[in-house]
């Protein structure tokens, strides 16, 4: 028993260290080189208001930072699994834009995925077909990863819709999705300042943003921005979702 448990622990951390050094094999100290071995890793992005970054691929592994709804970062080929009460766990390593590595649940990320917010309300299909309308839609102003787009005007996406305590995935019309970063970016931070609990310290993380200098060439900014109080009002009548789950 004693043999088996140390051959586990040896082959942990053995893949937990190989999986750190993935990032820095990609370094040749030639910058050209570089530049195009950098642009090989596949891109991640995280799709939950805010997700743990940890020292070892474990909800229970030492916690570093956390990336944020729209945070964008390096994924490394290699992943691990853990299984808790039955219940497995997959995890990738990942570099953020400082350098930091470390280890994120699967579930909580896009992989080579662009990020898109709702110029408007849309509809959410099975699949990429009018005829397979569901019962469910994303709002405006929602934040998704999308998944890929096709050539008939259909992009597959996934994303958290306002009020719901999970993931939605489907299809829907490219036409009503934006991908400029300036919009992402306020989507983003739009939909982790409404889930804020405490409506006072609500109400002050929005008007900051609407007033915002950096996201001024927003679509969402330059259509709320002179009414930016009426708005804001509309948007309380929802309560904000402040379900947590273990990362």
């Amino acid at each position: 028993m004693k043999a088996i448990l140390y051959t586990f622990f040896v082959l942990t951390v053995v893949s937990c260290s190989s999986s750190t050094s993935d990032f820095k094999s990609q370094t040749t100290g030639d910058p050209q080189e570089d530049t195009v071995a950098k642009s090989q890793l596949p891109s991640g992005l995280c799709i939950w208001k805010e997700v743990a970054v940890r020292e070892t691929p474990s909800e229970k592994g030492k916690y570093l930072t956390s990336v944020s709804l729209g945070e964008k970062f390096e994924v490394s080929a290699d992943t691990a699994s853990e299984t808790v009460n039955g219940k497995k766990s997959v995890y990738h390593l990942i570099k953020l834009s400082d350098g930091t590595t470390g280890w994120v649940r699967e579930t909580f990320i896009a992989i080579n995925a662009k990020a898109g917010a709702f110029t408007q309300d849309a509809v959410l299909y099975k699949r990429p077909d009018l005829m397979t309308a569901s019962k469910k839609s994303f709002n405006y102003l929602d934040f998704v990863a999308i998944k890929g787009s096709n050539n008939d005007g259909w992009s597959e996406v996934i994303g958290k819709r306002k009020g719901d305590t999970w993931f939605s995935t489907g299809w829907v019309r490219t036409e009503t999705l934006t991908t400029l970063e300036v919009d992402v970016h306020f989507s983003a931070l739009y939909n982790v300042i409404m889930e804020i609990p405490e409506e006072v310290q609500r109400q002050e993380e929005l008007d900051k943003l609407f007033l915002s200098d950096m996201l001024a060439e927003s679509v969402f900014h330059q259509q709320n921005g002179d009414n930016a109080e009426d708005f804001v009002e509309t948007e309380y009548s929802e309560e904000p979702d402040t379900t947590t789950v273990n990362q």
